[in-house]
């Protein structure tokens, strides 16, 4: 029994030898077919990342036509259409294509960043409103809350902010005989959403159903396309109050 005692402790040794190296050969497969596996997964990652990149940009580029067809294009349809027919004057006609101008502008820098940081996409707006103010002799103040920087609006938004901005303005310009317009942009307590005051001090109009006539219908339909709010108060000769209500991205949701 002693002299079959190193004998059974080698052919032990041996089996636990063999068994670890049939295991360690069984893991190093397993590796080597993770390892295989992980990039077959990272291939078609790339290849589905290419595809939604190619999708977004036919998107964009799609979204962009319908802006053009229902936006300027329209715009330009119509007013072609009144001049052929002898029905606007000259004043109406220059009035329009500063229209149409700043639309396009306006569509052109909402291209510009695939996600704008909205303190960025406010202060092009500003840049963009500051001359035609002037122009009209009223004085702009504006103020922009810090936190507005944590925010960011997608293109589409950006554009539909941009546009309701433009109506603001517009209806100053044109209505409001106003020589100071103030403008202010914070963020919801929440973050949430952009809190927009607007203020003038022009001639104002008598509250009704129809006040305010076609620019404030757009205010309120571009306002709801966002999914926000808009509340609107004015007297004769007291000037108006705008107060809109946008949701916005945070941008810690973005990284």
């Amino acid at each position: 029994g002693n002299g079959a005692r190193p004998l059974l402790l080698i052919g032990v040794t041996a089996s636990i030898l063999r068994d670890g190296k049939t295991l360690l050969d069984g893991v190093r497969q397993l590796r080597v077919e993770a390892q295989r596996k992980d990039r077959i997964i990272d291939q078609q990652q790339r290849a589905l990342d290419a595809e939604i990149r190619h999708a977004a940009v036919l998107e964009e580029r799609q979204r962009f036509a319908r802006d053009m067809h229902d936006g300027i294009g329209g715009q330009l349809q119509g007013l072609l259409m009144r001049v052929r027919a002898n029905r606007v004057g000259a004043g109406d006609i220059a009035d329009e294509l500063q229209s149409g101008l700043a639309d396009l502008r306006l569509m052109v820098d909402s291209l510009d960043q695939p996600v704008a940081a909205l303190d960025l996409a406010l202060d092009n707006f500003r840049v963009r409103a500051g001359p035609q103010l002037d122009a009209a002799g009223i004085t702009l103040h504006w103020t922009m809350a810090a936190a507005i920087r944590d925010a960011t609006l997608d293109p589409r938004a950006t554009l539909n902010l941009y546009r309701i901005l433009q109506e603001v303005v517009a209806n100053c310009v044109r209505h409001a005989r106003a020589t100071q317009l103030e403008m202010v942009f914070a963020l919801s307590p929440t973050g949430d959403r952009l809190e927009i005051a607007v203020n003038d001090d022009g001639c104002g109009f008598a509250s009704s159903a129809n006040a305010g006539g076609r620019g404030l219908a757009n205010l309120r339909q571009r306002a709801a396309q966002l999914g926000g709010t808009v509340a609107i108060a004015s007297a004769v000769g007291a000037g108006t109050r705008i107060a809109l209500s946008l949701p916005v991205s945070r941008l810690a949701s973005q990284l």
